[in-house]
């Protein structure tokens, strides 16, 4: 859909995806996506015009993928970014009481004029009634303008991310995790540095824990990110809700969060009450 005449801005809703799929069965089952797509195994490639290859298995998937990326401008189809990847997973059977996998996989993507970024991926999940565990790694491998830019170094860790959820009993449970995650240098940032690209660092660590027992769930965190040029952010959240307290069915909600910036600082609270 889109708008534009005299004494208006033009103005245009994007495709964010548009695909067709097929899902093949017996011993083999592939699965085919085309079309403007996101990857749920190589999530740091976004959408991409293309195909994906997928086969799943009880306890393996495989697969691969090939297309061009949209303009990041405007998200009309464009061939100026080709890209490609693959991946190896191993998980355990559906319906199992413990989910986990583990993923290798590699993406390149490139321009007109070269590189634009070749990476891999490494990430693994765990959940069990206890434990929780989510973890991410990037690896770039930099090649000609690249390795000049990232200072010569031929592989840099662009991103790591791990979450980790332990729960102690039925009722109480903690949480923490890291993030590193950054802006990640492409061949257009190269060109034109001075929009295009931030170099500041996403480095983030959050705790917290939770209670929860009949009627009742309070929960807390407190969260903190710094970065090279953003500054350093803070924030505590603490929340209770109270439900099925009478007849007819009411619950109570209040939340509270404090937070302190280079930018902004203040306080936000909520409350409702609720009937059901």
């Amino acid at each position: 859909r889109q708008q534009s005449g005299s004494g208006r801005t033009d103005g245009s809703t994007r495709v964010y995806q548009s695909s067709l799929e097929y899902q093949g069965a017996g011993a083999f089952p592939v699965r085919v996506t085309a079309g403007r797509q996101l990857s749920n195994v190589l999530s740091p490639l976004g959408f991409f015009d293309g195909v994906t290859l997928d086969v799943d298995r009880r306890h393996w998937r495989v697969g691969a993928l090939g297309g061009t990326q949209p303009d990041y401008t405007n998200f009309l189809p464009s061939g100026a970014i080709r890209e490609a990847g693959a991946w190896v997973q191993w998980h355990t059977a559906p319906g199992s009481r413990t989910i986990f996998h583990a993923t290798a996989g590699g993406v390149g993507s490139y321009g007109a004029d070269g590189v634009n970024r070749e990476f891999a991926l490494l990430s693994t999940m765990l959940v069990t009634p206890v434990v929780s565990v989510y973890t991410t790694q990037e690896l770039d491998v930099n090649r000609g303008w690249k390795q000049t830019a990232e200072s010569g170094k031929a592989i840099t860790p662009t991103s790591t991310f791990a979450t980790l959820r332990v729960a102690l009993n039925r009722a109480f449970s903690v949480q923490g995790g890291y993030d590193s995650r950054r802006s990640v240098r492409l061949y257009r940032d190269f060109l034109t540095p001075d929009i295009a690209f931030d170099d500041a660092f996403r480095r983030g660590y959050w705790a917290g824990a939770a209670m929860s027992i009949p009627h009742l769930y309070v929960s807390a965190d407190s969260r903190i990110s710094d970065g090279l040029t953003v500054g350093r952010n803070q924030s505590s959240t603490a929340s209770i809700s109270l439900t099925r307290i009478t007849r007819p069915v009411l619950g109570l909600r209040a939340r509270g969060t404090q937070y302190d910036g280079p930018t902004v600082s203040g306080t936000l609270t909520s409350a409702s009450v609720e009937a059901d």
